[in-house]
């Protein structure tokens, strides 16, 4: 009736059909359940997206400090090596010092008794020189006192001090007639004479 009365009135404003149809329900429900279906896909999406991305983290992370504990491990491995070579070294410094000074003692110990033995022979030798001085002393005789002269017979000076004293001294019996340096060069006595006899 609409259509006619336009029709009549030669209007030629376009209008709806009257075939056009509201939406049913249904369809109103299944773009709901589509919206929330793509909107739990992107939720999944998300979460799967992160779950992967933290497996990775973890891995390089993993990885990471794997590697700096190796590097911190062999790092260690060397100084504990170089520890040991050092610890080798003076290991090997000492025993030789060690062998070095037992020896020094071995020889410290073997001077020590031959030291001892020098002393004991120093003294019996000493003994010895004193008793020869002694035996020889019995036959030498010092006189002071005796007049010096420029080209003196010291042997026939002595076989006449013999005769004064009642003694009589040939010249074989005298070994050695010297005269000996005065102590004090200021002394105006005649120097001493010594005399070594064979006879006592």
């Amino acid at each position: 009736m609409l259509s006619a009365q336009r029709q009549t009135k030669n209007d030629e404003t376009p209008f709806k059909s009257s075939t056009t149809t509201a939406a049913s329900p249904t369809d109103e429900i299944c773009n709901v359940n589509t919206n929330a279906r793509e909107s739990g896909n992107t939720y999944n999406d998300s979460e799967n997206l992160r779950l992967t991305m933290r497996t990775i983290m973890q891995e390089e992370l993993h990885v990471i400090v794997r590697e700096a504990i190796r590097e911190e491990f062999s790092s260690l491995r060397k100084e504990m090596r170089s520890f040991e070579d050092s610890l080798s070294y003076m290991n090997a410094k000492f025993e030789d010092m060690k062998t070095k000074v037992e020896a020094y003692m071995q020889d410290t110990k073997q001077l020590r008794t031959e030291s001892e033995l020098l002393q004991r022979k120093v003294k019996d030798l000493e003994s010895r020189l004193s008793v020869m001085e002694q035996d020889s002393r019995q036959n030498n005789i010092e006189i002071h006192c005796l007049p010096e002269h420029k080209h003196e017979n010291l042997i026939n000076a002595m076989m006449q001090i013999g005769k004064v004293i009642g003694f009589t001294l040939s010249e074989t019996d005298v070994l050695s007639c010297n005269r000996v340096q005065k102590q004090n060069n200021t002394s105006n006595l005649p120097k001493k004479l010594y005399v070594d006899l064979l006879i006592r």
